[in-house]
């Protein structure tokens, strides 16, 4: 189901901390420490940087070799604090320490019999649980493992009905509340974790978050809409020209990483 979202009133949000991030930072990880991980696919690159913006360490350049990635496309910080990376074109799983340092790779999992390896990995998310979601995207599903790694479920495969996914491209786990993007339906799928589909969203609509426990969506724009609103929307202050690419949210923060900033909000959600 399509929820609604009525756009009545605007409140400007400014963020409370900025951070410059290397260039052609895509994507954001939040540690349980405070530390801040950035994915350059263009680079190929893992940065790791300070709670106040300090560059620390990296690791990756162009490969396929062990110490090497081919457009990286997601990370994911666990409460191990391990960093796992979805390495696309070289079809694998990497997982680094806190400090980026290589603990292993994944390129596929034995499954009946048989070891079940990736294609063009997406998107890789670790539940506090200790379970993984895989997002595999050449084989249009999304790969559940308990904390062995071992294969539990496949969601969104051929036999997932109306949970079934065409062209899946990006895995949010924010929550505890798992949705895929899927570029054929230009939708927002979410899943349980038993794989059936909850429900679905326009993905004009932003990108999903939770915030103290409330769905909301961000736009491009910072524009923020909740789930269920009121009537009630929200407006972040960004600089001049900037565009958000990437969100993630813990608690009342809103972590939105813009194309030279990582910008840092808090939010009330009633």
């Amino acid at each position: 189901m399509i929820c609604l979202f009525l756009i009545l009133q605007s409140l400007l949000i400014h963020p409370v901390r900025t951070v410059t991030v290397p260039d052609h930072s895509e994507k954001v990880g939040i540690s349980v420490t405070g530390d801040l991980y950035l994915l350059s696919s263009t680079a190929n690159t893992i940065y790791r940087l300070s709670a106040d913006g300090q560059l620390i360490g990296q690791y990756g350049r162009k490969g396929t070799g062990a110490q090497f990635l081919n457009q990286p496309v997601s990370l994911w910080c666990s409460n191990d604090l391990l960093i796992h990376v979805a390495d696309r074109n070289n079809h694998r799983i990497t997982t680094l320490s806190r400090e980026l340092g290589l603990i292993g790779q994944m390129e596929g999992i034995p499954f009946d019999g048989q070891e079940e390896r990736f294609r063009y990995p997406g998107g890789v998310v670790v539940t506090p649980g200790g379970d993984w979601f895989i997002l595999d995207t050449g084989n249009k599903r999304i790969i559940r493992l308990n904390p062995r790694q071992t294969i539990t479920s496949l969601l969104g495969d051929i036999d997932a009905g109306l949970g079934r996914l065409i062209q899946p491209d990006r895995l949010i786990l924010t929550e505890n509340r798992l949705f895929v993007h899927d570029q054929a339906g230009a939708t927002w799928q979410e899943f349980d974790g038993f794989g059936n589909t909850l429900q679905s969203f326009p993905d004009s609509l932003g990108t999903p978050a939770s915030v103290l426990s409330t769905l909301c969506f961000v736009r491009q724009d910072g524009r923020i809409l909740r789930e269920k609103s009121t009537g009630e929307w929200q407006q972040l202050s960004l600089p001049e020209g900037s565009q958000v690419l990437d969100v993630v949210s813990k608690g009342n923060q809103l972590f939105i990483l813009t194309n030279r900033l990582l910008l840092t909000y808090l939010l009330e959600m009633e």
